[in-house]
């Protein structure tokens, strides 16, 4: 009974034991800051700026993280009661153990940890477009010391990349352009700057960088994209290499920077290439390199004596000289940078710059021989459709001036119609300036062959002075490029077209090019002239790149024409009564000189092929004369709505370097066989 009497006491007084518990925890807490600073790897940290301590109360600290990566907890070392040092990207939780009194009270805190990475290395990974990289680039900062080589570098890049990019000349990893990233650089002008950084290779192949800039002030867009202007730099495998390129050598004299309103969108990019990338654009591949010390220097020549900083880049508009004008690089056959200091400024415009053509380098392909070493303009980009020029109408002046082994000082005009249908090549010989310039004025009016072209998708200069054997060292400089639309010959007083036309041949006619098994162009240096007519033109076909489909085997590779779109439903021609005369030559690598006549009749109802053998001519043509009323499979097609010839010598073994000539292409509606007559 008095057991029982003292467990009931006992009960009885835990509430107030509980309350005065109470009281002393509630005069004891633990408080921390808002701000809670960031925790760098391997730099000590002060958690006291976090606590915020109270007199009397004694403090202790128990740190530890977690790894996510070996599922392991792990403590890290307290000294001076407040400080530790993260040795792990992974945030710490603190603990903190009070006691004031007897009262006894714990709260933790995370503290996050990070990397100490420099400024310019967080903003070349996360700022917006400067952290922007090409397809399978990644980038992370490292704080591994082996890859510093900066003398205050805190952080170095680690750039990788796996996929399988397909461009030419390499892989975006860099851009220079944020406008948070101006304040940065040691070079605040950009007057005469030097972009430069480090690279570690640790591949097994070179590495090659090069520039891409874009100047929307000055209209400096895709200034060198893998071309020329700035020589490639390499960083070998295993070594570090010191990568620098002038921004004055690519036409860039002021700041580059997108600005907060967004009104320029100007870039500077740097471009890796993988020395063992495969060429194909197709197979996974990967690599990685390490970049430090990222900065834009003023230049010195004792800083960097081997730069070339001689300006090669252009800010001419288009509206004063087409020496900036959009080149078709694809069938141009020069190297074409833009120098700034070899001009020919006048009273009436200052230059700032000239094209300037090397072709050390460029290979001239199988067709190439009409042209030459040339540069091709290219007005199709430039300029809308409906505003393409006609050069029947226009002037043409430009200044050249030729290096010193250039002895034939001759041009080669070269311009074409749209459609490509219509070639035009004549050479000009220019007369001399001054200022050791020559001077060249062209009125394509007094061109009769250039009467038909109306919209020009092309205008050329070839060199017939660039030979193989000075390719080497010759170089060509053009300047004031000037054409005007309307400053030629009047309509009235143009020469009378002397063109192909489709009354005297049919070479160029309009083709079914969804049939057609081959390349089309023409050629007007390789004709067959007569007494009775001046041939402007051939038809030219080659038949590289092409690909019979499996309905194709038929009329096998082969160039159809196309009387139902020239002449209309009402016009088109009955075969039945008519005549085909042609020229054809053969390239000497085609053996089977049998040409496929292809005829179909209206609605696609009737086909008719048949073989023929041309017999030889002269000047190394050979000739092919039919009359359709002697095939009786003709019989039926009086409405003939496409012509064809097919080249039976024409194989896959062959087709690569194979080609035909087709010239005097001549139809005579009414010149065969009499209806009577017809069996």
């Amino acid at each position: 009974m008095k057991k029982m009497k003292k467990i009931l006491g006992t009960l009885l007084a835990l509430p107030l034991l509980l309350s005065g518990c109470q009281a002393q925890k509630a005069d004891l807490d633990i408080e921390f800051d808002v701000i809670v600073p960031t925790a760098y790897i391997n730099e000590e940290y002060d958690f006291s700026e976090v606590l915020l301590m109270e007199e009397g109360v004694k403090y202790n600290l128990e740190v530890y993280y977690y790894d996510y990566y070996n599922k392991v907890e792990k403590t890290l070392e307290v000294k001076n009661d407040y400080y530790f040092t993260p040795l792990e990207l992974f945030d710490v939780t603190v603990v903190v153990n009070a006691q004031k009194g007897s009262a006894k009270l714990s709260k933790s805190k995370t503290v996050p940890v990070s990397q100490k990475i420099d400024p310019i290395d967080e903003l070349l990974i996360s700022a917006g477009y400067s952290g922007w990289g090409d397809s399978g680039i990644m980038k992370e900062a490292v704080i591994d010391e082996q890859y510093f080589k900066g003398e205050n570098s805190h952080s170095a890049l680690s750039v990788h990349f796996q996929g399988s990019n397909p461009y030419t000349w390499g892989t975006t990893f860099l851009s220079l352009n944020n406008f948070r990233l101006l304040p940065l650089w040691s070079d605040q002008t950009w007057e005469n700057a030097v972009v430069h950084f480090w690279v570690y290779n640790p591949t097994d192949y070179p590495l090659e960088f090069q520039m891409r800039v874009c100047d929307n002030l000055t209209n400096l867009v895709d200034v060198d994209w893998g071309q020329a202007l700035n020589n490639p730099q390499f960083a070998q495998p295993n070594e570090w290499a010191e990568i620098n390129f002038s921004l004055k050598h690519m036409g860039v004299n002021h700041t580059l920077y997108q600005n907060e309103d967004g009104t320029r969108d100007d870039s500077v990019i740097v471009k890796v290439k993988y020395g063992g990338t495969p060429t194909s654009g197709l197979e996974v591949y990967s690599y990685q390199f390490y970049v430090d010390d990222v900065d834009v220097i003023p230049y010195s020549e004792e800083r960097f004596p081997d730069l070339d900083t001689k300006c090669y880049a252009s800010a001419e508009t288009i509206e004063y000289g087409w020496e900036n004008m959009a080149r078709d690089d694809g069938w141009s056959r020069a190297n074409v940078l833009f120098d700034r200091e070899l001009t020919n400024s006048s009273a009436e415009h200052t230059s700032l710059s000239s094209m300037f053509l090397t072709f050390n380098g460029v290979t001239l392909g199988e067709n190439d021989f009409h042209n030459g070493y040339s540069v091709i303009l290219n007005p199709e980009v430039e300029f809308e459709a409906p505003d393409l020029p006609s050069f029947r109408h226009g002037t043409l002046d430009f200044d050249i001036q030729f290096s010193n082994d250039i002895s034939d000082k001759s041009v080669k005009i070269i311009c074409v119609q749209d459609g490509w249908e219509i070639f035009s090549r004549f050479n000009v010989t220019p007369v001399n300036g001054t200022n050791n310039w020559m001077h060249v004025s062209i009125d394509f009016g007094e061109y009769s062959d250039c009467y038909s072209i109306n919209k020009g998708i092309r205008l050329g200069f070839g060199f017939p002075g660039i030979t193989e054997s000075n390719k080497a060292t010759a170089n060509v400089h053009i300047d004031n490029i000037i054409f005007h639309q309307n400053g030629g010959i009047p309509e009235a007083d143009i020469p009378v077209a002397t063109a192909e036309t489709i009354e005297y041949g049919w070479e160029n006619m309009v083709r079914d090019d969804g049939w057609t098994r081959a390349n089309v162009l023409f050629d007007r240096d390789l004709v067959n002239s007569t007494a009775e007519h001046t041939s402007l033109s051939s038809m030219l076909l080659t038949f590289d790149g092409v690909t019979l489909g499996e309905n194709d085997f038929n009329n096998g590779y082969s160039v159809i024409l196309c009387p139902e779109v020239q002449f209309g439903n009402d016009g088109v021609p009955s075969f039945r009564h008519g005549t085909l005369d042609f020229d054809v030559q053969f390239s000497n690598n085609i053996t089977d000189k049998n040409v496929k006549i292809i005829c179909v009749q209206n609605g696609w109802e009737i086909f008719s092929r048949f073989d023929v053998t041309p017999v030889n001519g002269a000047n190394n043509w050979m000739h092919v004369s039919i009359d359709f009323g002697e095939h009786s499979d003709c019989y039926n097609i009086d409405k003939g709505i496409r012509l064809g010839f097919g080249f039976p010598g024409i194989t896959e073994d062959n087709k690569d370097t194979a080609n035909v000539h087709l010239d005097n292409i001549i139809f005579n509606q009414n010149g065969g066989i009499p209806e009577e007559n017809i069996h």
